[in-house]
């Protein structure tokens, strides 16, 4: 309260007659916490100005100001209330099973981001203040009160238009990666990330019974989820471009993409293509990196790769790798675009070891959460070159 600072760590938050956490005034850090079944709001940031320390309504802990992250919040009349001149900062979270998930009153300045607001009594989210700033959430069933007007599930891109919030969350019910809050589905591409937003690591509280989160009895299990498919149907996995040199010889970036198209596709209607405009006059081959999203999916290492290549016919050398979550790479097969038409690309990690640079700092082992698949291309200088991808899917380890 008042000027205080504080810092929090796995903490159980529960059955309190009034708030379970009441921050008012001060710097304060949540994290990897449980807040649930208190009598008022889960969590409540309000504004202090402390004036008989002094302070006045400028100073930087008069706010109230908050981070939290990785944490569940269940029940109560609302998941998380900021009142008027309190900042909160949620990433991460898991909010479910209040009145309001989370309430942002006029002049309160919420962020809320990655995070779940799922099965709320009335509203998942009653924003009243222009301050906030919202995106790559996951809501369900989705109703939404932003300033004056409440818009029902099936008007979530009208709130999207309104609120000019939100713009890559989703509408769409949490399904859990095994019994407790972190989510397989669904999943947003956001910040050059492919993932599930809510917990990113589960609790493991020393103390207390431990917390599930019950299951829809219709949603698939996905504890033991083996394989990754990317379909390119609606996510383009294979999207971030690095060509090597990075600039054309009249010193502008080299004209790449690498986007959905329904051109050629071997399953469905789409697959990804990259198209790079390679000038004359720079070096006779290109590098072309073309890198994957952060699969924060990957929970586990990688035992094989494959999906469909179109080949041209061109002999264009194209190499496999992964990159984990420390940057080490991991070499895989190379071949030559010696063929026309589509063709099933497969390595399997088993049978051929990847190769690791010797200069390269790791430790020879698969660090996940998250992992990138990275196709290293040479094609010729002079003209455009034009590749397919379809169908990527990736084979875990066993648990």
């Amino acid at each position: 309260m008042n000027h205080s600072r504080s810092t929090y760590v796995g903490v159980r938050v529960e059955a309190n007659g009034a708030h379970g956490v009441h921050f008012n005034g001060g710097v304060h850090s949540l994290s990897d916490a449980l807040i649930r079944d208190n009598g008022l709001d889960q969590l409540r940031v309000d504004p202090d100005r402390a004036t008989h320390l002094g302070g006045t309504p400028e100073h930087p802990f008069a706010a109230g100001t908050t981070y939290v992250r990785n944490t569940v919040i269940l029940g109560g009349r609302s998941g998380v209330t900021v009142s008027r001149g309190g900042q909160l900062a949620l990433r991460h979270c898991f909010i479910g099973g209040a009145e309001v998930g989370a309430l942002a009153e006029a002049g309160a300045a919420l962020h809320l981001y990655g995070s779940v607001l799922a099965d709320c009594r009335q509203l998942e989210l009653h924003c009243e203040s222009a301050l906030a700033r919202l995106d790559a959430n996951a809501y369900w069933p989705g109703r939404l009160r932003w300033l004056e007007a409440t818009f029902p599930p099936d008007q979530f891109a009208a709130y999207q238009e309104a609120s000019g919030q939100d713009r890559v969350s989703v509408v769409a019910a949490p399904v859990s990666l095994g019994r407790g809050f972190r989510l397989a589905a669904p999943t947003i591409t956001w910040q050059d990330r492919l993932a599930a937003p809510g917990p990113q690591s589960e609790l493991d509280l020393p103390f207390g019974e431990p917390v599930w989160r019950t299951p829809d009895p219709a949603a698939p299990d996905t504890s033991q989820a083996g394989t990754l498919r990317f379909d390119f149907e609606s996510v383009n996995p294979w999207s971030r471009i690095y060509p090597v040199p990075e600039k054309a010889p009249d010193g502008q970036p080299l004209a790449a993409t690498a986007t959905l198209s329904d051109e050629r596709a071997v399953s469905g209607r789409q697959a990804v293509k990259l198209a790079v405009d390679l000038p004359a006059g720079g070096p006779p081959n290109w590098l072309i990196k073309l890198f994957s999203m952060h699969l924060e999916a990957c929970s586990r290492p990688v035992r094989m790769v494959r999906f469909q290549l179109h080949g041209d016919g061109s002999g264009t050398r194209v190499a496999l790798r992964l990159r984990d979550a420390d940057g080490e790479s991991f070499n895989g097969p190379a071949f030559s675009l010696d063929w026309q038409g589509w063709r099933q690309v497969t390595w399997d990690l088993a049978e051929t070891p990847p190769r690791v640079p010797p200069t390269a700092r790791g430790n020879g082992r698969q660090d996940v959460p998250p992992l990138e698949v990275i196709l290293d291309i040479t094609p010729a200088a002079g003209g455009r070159f034009v590749l397919y991808a379809d169908d990527l899917e990736l084979l875990l380890e066993e648990p």
